[in-house]
């Protein structure tokens, strides 16, 4: 969480210099973090030496573990829709994001510090959401979280897409993180305990696939949402619609996976792991 901390603070102050300076910047640490782990020395068994068997290269290899992985993911009756889920939600996120920093401008009426501001919203909740999460999650059951989480992150569109106050803003935005650490709290600690200990990353790799490869889609979506809206309403309500569409879209995420992560299905299947 520090560098959501530090970051908007930081880009806020670079912008303040000069627009070209932020994205120099942070070219620069791409570099230097290249650099950095060119450092590290791979450490690991050799893989193929280790298999008794194996004429295959190192690209059969790990395209024959990555089909075992996504396999066993396709058929796992709750790990399986919780990726499809996952994926609808980071597309929908994505979705209505895609256009804040001019949503932020031209609706909000924000200047440069407060849109450092505002980049620190999803940092607090996240910090509260990893101390108090827990706790929440224990007294509600998991399954409760999750059906809430469902829930929250439609309609904090929703209310996004009405809002003309920035700190109005800062505070959904706030409550969408907290929502999404505690999401995730119970998520990945269920798949850490379903998942063979020996197929825990090409499980996992097949579940991003569906988390991280829709983000990029839903941004796509919401910027052309936005472009092609905007010939037909005004700009500021083309910029509010994205809001508008991701909450719809979460809503209907809601009703289609309602009863799939109840907290009596989630103990059987740690149960049964």
């Amino acid at each position: 969480m520090a560098n959501q901390f530090a970051g908007p603070a930081l880009g806020s102050l670079l912008l303040g210099i000069s627009i070209y300076i932020p994205f120099l910047f942070d070219a620069a640490s791409f570099f230097a973090s290249a650099a950095l782990i060119a450092l590290i020395t791979a450490q690991g068994a050799k893989i193929i030496n280790n298999r008794k068997e194996s004429n295959e290269s190192a690209t059969q290899l790990f395209t024959n573990e990555l089909k075992e992985g996504f396999r066993w993911l396709m058929g796992h009756e709750i790990l399986r829709p919780m990726a499809y889920t996952l994926g609808a939600l980071n597309f929908v996120s994505s979705l209505a994001l895609a256009s804040f920093i001019l949503f932020a401008q031209e609706v909000l009426h924000v200047s440069i510090f407060v849109m450092a501001v505002l980049g620190t919203a999803g940092a607090f909740g996240g910090l509260v959401g990893g101390i108090a999460g827990p706790k929440l999650i224990a007294k509600i059951g998991e399954g409760t979280t999750l059906t809430v989480a469902l829930l929250s992150f439609p309609t904090l569109f929703l209310l996004g897409s009405l809002v003309t106050r920035w700190y109005i803003f800062y505070i959904l935005v706030f409550l969408e993180m907290f929502t999404a650490v505690i999401w995730n709290i119970v998520t990945v600690s269920f798949r850490q305990t379903i998942i063979p200990s020996q197929l825990l990353g090409r499980v996992n790799s097949g579940y991003r696939f569906f988390g991280w490869g829709s983000m990029p889609l839903g941004s796509l979506a919401g910027g052309v949402i936005t472009t092609i809206s905007a010939h037909y309403i005004s700009r500021e309500y083309s910029l509010r619609l994205p809001f508008v569409v991701a909450g719809v879209i979460g809503l209907g995420v809601f009703l289609a996976t309602r009863g799939r992560f109840t907290s009596e299905r989630l103990e059987s299947a740690k149960r049964h792991a």
